[in-house]
C-alpha cells in the first residue's frame, strides 16, 4: 500500500502504472471500493494504467468508465489451462469452481459454494459465461468467414484471369483475319487492275467479235473476285444506317472496305443482296452491310446525268498506271482519264508513272501544272508508292 500511496502521488500522463490484485490482502467489499477510488485517481490524472484483479466490482467499474476497457485472458475449461491469449473488451473469471471439480472436490461441496453467491455473483458469472462461450462461437464463424472469403477471391482472381485470357485470343483471332481479308483485297485489286490491263490490249489487237469475248471474260474474272474479297473479309459491327430503299444510281457506303459505290440494280422482292458498283468492281454485297450516303438534293432534269456518272464511275480507277507508254500516248491517256474521273466525282486519283529515269514523271507534271481538272498535286507518300507515284487532288 505504501508504493501505491507514492505512486498516487507522483502519476501523470507521461506514466505507465501496472498494478497486480489492486485491493487484495483486506476484506473483499472494503477492498474492491478502495480499488475503485485508487483507478478513478489514476484515471482522472490521465496515466495510463495496466491492473489486474478478482473483483466483479472493478469489471463494472470498468463498464461504466469512458476510456476504461475490460480484458481478460482467455482459459480452456476443457485442460483446465490458459491459452495466454488476450481477449480486448471481455472480462475474465477465476473458473474456481471448474478447476476445484476437476481436482476432485466431491460435486455436492461445488453446488453447496453456488448457493452461497448472492444472485448478483450468480447472475455475474453466468453473463461472463455466456460471453466467453459467444466470443468462441465468434472466432469459429469468423475464421469460416474468412476461409470463404479467400476462396472467393481465389475464384475471382481466376474468372478475370479467364476473360482476360479470352479478350486477348478474341483480339488475336480478330487481327489475324483482318490481315487475312486486306491481304485478299491487295491480290483481288491486282489480279483485277491486270484483268483491265489484259483486256485493254486484247481491244486494241482484235476484232469487234473478239472485243465482246474479252470483256465477258474480264467481267466474268472480276465477279470471281467479288465473290472471294466478300467472304474473305470478317464479320465485324458497322455503325450508321442500313439503306431502306435502293434505287439504280444510288450511292451508297461499304464499310467493310472503307469505299464508296453505286447501285447498279436493286434488289427484288425478298432479295437480301444487291448488285454494286466500287472502282472498276461489281460486287454482290448483303444490303445489310451497306450504309446511306447524304445526297444533294437535284432537280428532275439532272436524272440523266446521273445516270451518265454512274456509267462513268462504273469503268473508272482511282489508279492509273502508265508504266510502259511513251511520254506522247501517255498524255492523251492522262488527259482523258483526269476527264472521266472528274465526271465521276472522284477527290483524288493516282498517276503510277514508274521510278525509272523520271521522263516520264516530268512529262506528267507539265501536263498537269496549270491543268483546269487539277487543284494540286504531289509525289506519293510513304506506302503509296513514293516518287513512283503521283497523286492529284481533282478541282470540283
Amino acid at each position: 500500500m505504501t508504493n501505491i500511496v507514492e505512486i498516487v502521488s507522483q502519476a501523470g500522463r507521461e506514466c505507465l502504472v501496472l498494478l497486480d490484485e489492486l485491493g487484495a490482502g483486506t476484506d473483499p467489499v472494503e477492498g474492491a471500493a478502495l480499488a475503485q477510488a485508487i483507478l478513478e485517481k489514476l484515471h482522472t490524472a490521465g496515466a495510463r494504467t495496466i491492473a489486474t484483479t478478482h473483483y466483479s466490482e472493478l469489471t463494472n467499474f470498468a463498464y461504466a468508465r469512458a476510456r476504461v476497457e475490460n480484458a481478460s485472458v482467455e482459459f480452456d475449461r476443457a485442460t483446465l489451462r490458459p491459452t495466454y491469449r488476450l481477449l480486448i473488451g471481455k472480462p475474465g473469471r477465476s473458473n474456481a469452481f471448474e478447476i476445484a471439480l476437476r481436482l476432485g472436490l466431491p460435486a455436492e461441496l461445488i453446488e453447496r459454494s453456488r448457493e452461497f453467491l448472492s444472485v448478483e455473483q450468480a447472475q455475474f458469472a453466468e453473463l461472463v459465461g455466456n460471453l466467453e462461450k459467444a466470443q468462441q462461437e465468434a472466432e469459429t464463424d469468423r475464421a469460416a468467414a474468412a476461409k470463404l472469403a479467400d476462396e472467393a477471391r481465389a475464384i475471382k482472381e481466376k474468372h478475370e484471369e479467364l476473360a482476360a485470357d479470352l479478350a486477348r485470343r478474341r483480339e488475336e483471332v480478330l487481327s489475324k483475319a483482318g490481315e487475312e481479308a486486306r491481304a485478299l483485297v491487295k491480290s483481288a485489286k491486282a489480279e483485277a487492275e491486270s484483268a483491265v490491263k489484259e483486256l485493254r490490249e486484247k481491244i486494241a489487237a482484235e476484232s469487234t467479235r473478239a472485243r465482246e469475248s474479252a470483256i465477258k471474260a474480264a467481267r466474268d474474272k472480276l465477279h470471281q473476285l467479288q465473290h472471294k474479297v466478300s467472304r474473305a473479309v470478317p464479320e465485324k459491327v458497322i455503325a450508321g444506317q442500313v439503306p431502306t430503299v435502293l434505287r439504280a444510281g444510288q450511292e451508297v457506303l461499304l464499310p467493310k472496305f472503307n469505299q464508296r459505290g453505286y447501285v447498279i440494280e436493286p434488289p427484288g422482292a425478298g432479295e437480301k443482296e444487291v448488285q454494286v458498283q466500287v472502282g472498276i468492281i461489281k460486287m454482290n454485297v448483303p444490303v445489310k452491310d451497306l450504309r446511306t450516303v447524304e445526297q444533294p438534293k437535284v432537280g428532275g432534269g439532272q436524272s440523266e446525268v446521273a445516270g451518265m456518272l454512274l456509267n462513268i464511275a462504273r469503268d473508272i480507277s482511282v489508279e492509273l498506271d502508265l508504266r510502259g507508254q511513251y511520254a506522247e500516248e501517255a498524255m492523251l491517256t492522262v488527259e482523258k482519264y483526269l476527264d472521266d474521273a472528274y465526271l465521276a466525282g472522284l477527290p483524288r486519283v493516282s498517276l503510277i508513272h514508274g521510278k525509272g529515269t523520271g521522263s516520264l514523271r516530268a512529262a506528267v507534271h507539265r501536263l498537269l501544272k496549270g491543268h483546269h481538272r487539277v487543284k494540286s498535286f504531289r509525289l506519293g507518300e510513304h506506302g503509296e508508292g513514293g516518287y513512283g507515284v503521283t497523286v492529284v487532288e481533282l478541282a470540283h
